[in-house]
């Protein structure tokens, strides 16, 4: 099997956990969730050539286990300008032509939306993630990493209606 077909299939296990996380409405599953998707993200990326993108995730999912770990950093906003400053940087060092900043909006809206205390806020900010991604998944030919992120933008709209907006009562028998 070749490294392109490895990516894609680190790509779809990497979907199944994305597709499972955001149905959590706990915060630090959320995050460690999202951070196993991320570092198998890494690996399919490298695969294909996708360098801004795998050092992108790399910050993001050292974001997420320090953004689990610890209340205390989450709140400060120092944090949130030393991660957004980091995946700049990654960035400039990993840059290839404007394609590069679609790795770079992904990475920080998932850093804004995670940076987030409350599920709620999280899901609010993160739909934007998913079309960042998209655009930069498909010029780099991760076809599977496509397919996560229609996952990720159909199940984070699926769990803004089933903990945000769905009666107590009915959200339950959603899913």
């Amino acid at each position: 099997m070749n490294l392109f077909w490895i990516a894609q299939v680190l790509g779809a296990i990497a979907v199944v956990i994305q597709v499972v996380t955001y149905q959590r409405n706990n915060r630090k599953d959320i995050l460690f969730g999202v951070m196993s998707a991320q570092i198998l993200f890494v690996v399919s990326f490298i695969m294909l050539g996708g360098y801004t993108g795998a050092a992108v995730n790399i910050i993001g999912a050292t974001r997420n286990l320090i953004f689990a770990k610890s209340k205390k950093i989450v709140k400060s906003s120092l944090s949130l300008w030393v991660f957004l400053l980091l995946q700049l940087a990654v960035t400039v060092v990993t840059w290839h032509g404007p394609l590069s900043c679609l790795a770079l909006l992904g990475g920080w809206f998932s850093t804004l939306a995670f940076w987030q205390s409350s599920p709620r806020n999280i899901r609010r900010l993160i739909i934007f993630m998913p079309l960042c991604w998209l655009a930069y998944n498909f010029f780099i030919s991760s076809y599977v990493g496509m397919v996560s992120n229609l996952f990720v933008l159909i199940s984070t709209l699926i769990a803004m209606y089933r903990f945000d907006f769905a009666p107590k009562g009915e959200r339950e028998k959603i899913l």
